[in-house]
């Protein structure tokens, strides 16, 4: 097999993206070096100069879904709180929407069911716990700066909009896009969002 030679890095980062479509396509255990290696135009040998084996391609893969959703999430860091969580929103609505796959919710499933002996199920896990993390620690800047109520619980909150991105992601992944969103999912959104104003009534029971 002819290969056409490029930087290393650049090599490296095609045959991630090249993995990410071969995973879309035939799924986490279709996901074959021969497959990679075939859509990376290059021989499996080749891939080896790179990776050490599969499972550090497939993690790369999960890795490049994350910068993603932690780029998506740092926009809204230094804004008012609400604002920068319904703006992040917004921007991974859209990033869900623009992926066959939904986002990150295909591999997110595939990971979940697969070996543990590979330790993918844990680097997803991981991975999760950051972006979760991320998101309480803007809210928690927020609350420092007096966007929102001091007894907002701030992790509890990011878990609750992460919640909200997995309905997101499921629903795309199933073909119910249209009926989840945006009605429903714009309306659970504000229910989780304006229980941060302490009403009586609202989420912010939840969160106090």
């Amino acid at each position: 097999m002819a290969t056409h030679r490029m930087p290393a890095e650049k090599r490296k980062k095609q045959i991630v993206e090249v993995a990410l479509g071969v995973v879309d396509k035939y799924g986490l255990h279709g996901a074959t070096m021969a497959r990679v290696a075939r859509g990376a135009g290059v021989t499996q040998a080749a891939l080896y100069t790179h990776f050490k084996n599969r499972e550090q391609i497939l993690l790369a893969v999960l890795d490049t879904i994350y910068e993603e959703i932690f780029r998506i999430q740092e926009g809204a860091r230094n804004k008012p709180v609400i604002e920068g969580l319904r703006e992040a929103t917004n921007v991974y609505s859209r990033f869900v929407g623009g992926r066959r796959t939904g986002g990150h919710a295909y591999l997110l499933l595939e990971f979940v069911t697969g070996s543990r002996e590979h330790g993918l199920r844990e680097a997803l896990g991981r991975h999760q716990l950051a972006a979760t993390r991320q998101l309480a620690d803007i809210i928690e800047e927020g609350k420092d700066r007096g966007d929102i109520p001091e007894h907002v619980d701030s992790e509890q909150l990011a878990w609750m909009v992460t919640g909200w991105s997995w309905a997101l992601d499921v629903a795309q992944l199933m073909g119910l896009r249209s009926s989840w969103h945006p009605n429903v999912s714009v309306e659970l959104l504000d229910r989780i969002l304006d229980g941060i104003d302490g009403r009586p009534d609202s989420v912010g029971a939840v969160l106090s």
